[in-house]
């Protein structure tokens, strides 16, 4: 039986970056520096796909291919069931690409003349270009601000114009290249709730949601597909990311009679800290949560006295550095 089409699947595409002109007159695999390595992933409608990782990683080189902007080296993408390389054309009309810090806005026109001046680019005009232009502004919460000259618009007002644009030719899939950058904490939240409720809850739209915010891949994902160094880490639902604490949590023993190394049970990593004011000893392990009984018979195996195990919440940023081998230095912005 054939199994159902996903709205956006993406099948080993890879990139590279020429480093050199004989590699840029001389493009193939192993010419230049490899910005994307065998990415695959898919998601459907009605859902938000968080393309996690740090700058760099290879986000904004993969929107573009998929927004028609780069032809990939090797791969392909289906959206809606057209191939990138087959029915680049037709994959465009089903794309709207929001971009960070945008640019190509008139800024001495009003937001709704920037508006019509860009569905003109999509072949909407006259009386049409007006009424798509007002069912956009409806759409982003700008109805009453469409008079307003655009460079008198806060930054969040621009990037929801910047949406508003991307929603002009009706779009199924939205391409959101970390939209909530360069806005306050208050404007990135309605934003936020903005996509994930109207576009997405209620009007079905897919959407892959480039950010390094690692809280706000919480807040709106439905999947999280962490990217580093152009390879994928990690492709988590949901409920899975929601999960981490339980199962890759760091685990607070005080004890006495404890001797570094004892607790070798597999899956475990330990580390010992000073002794707290009662004399006692504490341990932090590292491990899934139903490893913790083999840790502690083996410490009682071994005469070490157990007073109690707590469980530390490991954070997003924890288990991001973990993912990615960056231990030693912040990993993630947040807002």
């Amino acid at each position: 039986m054939k199994t159902r089409d996903r709205v956006v699947e993406i099948n080993g595409l890879s990139k590279d970056y020429p480093v050199s002109l004989r590699s840029f007159l001389r493009p193939g695999r192993g010419a230049g520096r490899p910005a994307l390595e065998d990415v695959s992933f898919a998601f459907d409608g009605g859902e938000i796909c968080c393309l996690l990782g740090l700058n760099g990683a290879g986000k904004t080189t993969l929107i573009k291919i998929l927004a028609g902007l780069l032809d990939p080296d090797k791969g392909d993408a289906r959206i809606l069931g057209h191939g990138l390389r087959t029915g680049n054309r037709t994959v465009r009309q089903h794309i709207g690409l929001v971009n960070t810090n945008e640019r190509s806005f008139y800024w001495r026109l009003s937001v709704r003349r920037n508006l019509l001046f860009f569905a003109s680019l999509y072949g909407l005009t006259g009386k049409s270009a007006s009424l798509r232009v007002d069912e956009v502004l409806a759409q982003v919460d700008m109805g009453g601000l469409g008079r307003q000259r655009f460079d008198r618009c806060s930054s969040g007002q621009k990037q929801k114009v910047s949406l508003g644009r991307a929603l002009l030719a009706g779009p199924k899939v939205l391409l959101l290249d970390e939209p909530t950058s360069n806005i306050d904490i208050v404007a990135a939240k309605k934003l936020r709730r903005l996509i994930r409720t109207r576009l997405v809850d209620q009007e079905g739209m897919a959407a892959l949601w480039c950010t390094h915010n690692l809280h706000e891949a919480q807040e709106v994902c439905d999947q999280v597909v962490v990217l580093h160094q152009g390879k994928v880490l990690a492709d988590l639902s949901r409920q899975v990311l929601l999960r981490v604490e339980r199962t890759a949590s760091v685990f607070r023993l005080e004890v006495s009679g404890y001797r570094a190394g004892l607790p070798a049970v597999p899956g475990v990593s330990e580390t010992l800290s000073t002794l707290e004011d009662n004399g006692r000893q504490v341990v932090r392990i590292q491990c899934a949560e139903d490893t913790v009984p083999a840790v502690l018979n083996r410490l009682v195996e071994n005469r070490v006295r157990v007073f109690s195990c707590t469980r530390e919440t490991q954070n997003l940023e924890e288990y991001f550095a973990a993912l990615t081998g960056r231990q030693d230095e912040p990993c993630c912005a947040t807002h």
